[in-house]
């Protein structure tokens, strides 16, 4: 499975064109919240309310959530894939 690299900085581009790039893709419900989260804990950083480690332990987590959502849409299709074989 090829890796996913993400950058969730307040100043990077959207996970979207991120995405992309890399060959990966999300519903766009999905995309639509993550970039909204990406751009909070950008926000919230950039504010000062939340702390340098406080804003790095927030977007780990977000970029677990978003690993998760790819890890179940690859294993979606790769039984799409074998469904189709017969």
């Amino acid at each position: 499975m090829a890796k996913l690299t993400l950058c969730v900085g307040a100043f990077g581009p959207s996970l979207a064109e991120q995405m992309a790039e890399q060959g990966f893709a999300l519903s766009e419900h999905d995309l639509h919240h993550f970039e909204e989260d990406r751009k909070a804990i950008g926000r919230l950083g950039v504010r000062g309310i939340l702390s340098e480690g406080e804003r790095d332990r927030a977007a780990n987590r977000l970029l677990k959530v978003i690993g998760g959502k790819i890890t179940d849409l690859g294993r979606a299709a790769l039984s799409e894939q074998k469904g189709e074989r017969g």
